[in-house]
């Protein structure tokens, strides 16, 4: 099995669940099961070997479906030229921009990423009449620059590009970047029901 087949294969029904994730000098190991789709009376356990993992915001837990993608807009933080965005007047009403600049930050990243790791000018700030407005990838400085049109002076100016290529595997609505996945497969017959297992009261 690859990761392409396994991404085209597990859906929601197949009971998805990553059981650990651990961390060594190599790799970062997340041990998931699932009902196997070719026989539902055994269970896959499958360990994703994620190598150069540069972040992750995966937790233990159900999961419905897995993606491996080279394309999505939590890799425009390593895919994109990163710049600035500087402001050198004072707006009417901060909090408008504030809004503005918060509205135009979802439209790009939805929850992916949150408002406070590109933002940078709070409402006092702003009232100072100059400084540093924003910070991240090209593509989401130029929309959050448009949004502001007519009430801030704004410049962007370049930071730095990024010399690497990472992936995306996409797990719900978490996510790891890293250079390369591998995978290691085993199946076991279903002898029990985690549903039907006691619970603690």
């Amino acid at each position: 099995m690859n990761i392409e087949e396994l991404s085209e294969q597990l859906y929601e029904d197949l009971n998805g669940f990553i059981n650990s994730i651990s961390i060594n000098n190599e790799y970062m190991t997340v041990a998931m099961e699932c009902d196997d789709w070719a026989n539902q009376e055994r269970k896959l356990n499958i360990q994703l070997l994620c190598k150069g993992v540069r972040e992750s915001t995966i937790n233990v837990g159900p999961i419905s479906f897995v993606k491996w993608q080279g394309e999505h807009v939590v890799l425009s933080e390593y895919s994109e030229e990163h710049v600035h965005l500087y402001f050198s007047s004072a707006p009417k009403d901060p909090y408008s921009v504030i809004g503005h600049l918060y509205t135009a930050h979802q439209s790009f990243f939805s929850d992916w990423r949150p408002f406070t790791m590109h933002i940078h000018a709070s409402a006092t700030i702003l009232t100072g009449g100059n400084g540093l407005l924003a910070r991240g990838p090209r593509s989401l400085i130029e929309i959050l620059a448009s949004s502001v049109e007519g009430q801030l002076h704004v410049n962007i100016v370049k930071s730095y590009s990024p010399n690497s290529k990472y992936m995306a595997l996409i797990i719900d609505d978490t996510f790891v970047i890293c250079e390369s996945i591998s995978l290691v497969e085993s199946t076991a017959n279903m002898s029990f029901n985690r549903d039907a297992l006691p619970r603690a009261r």
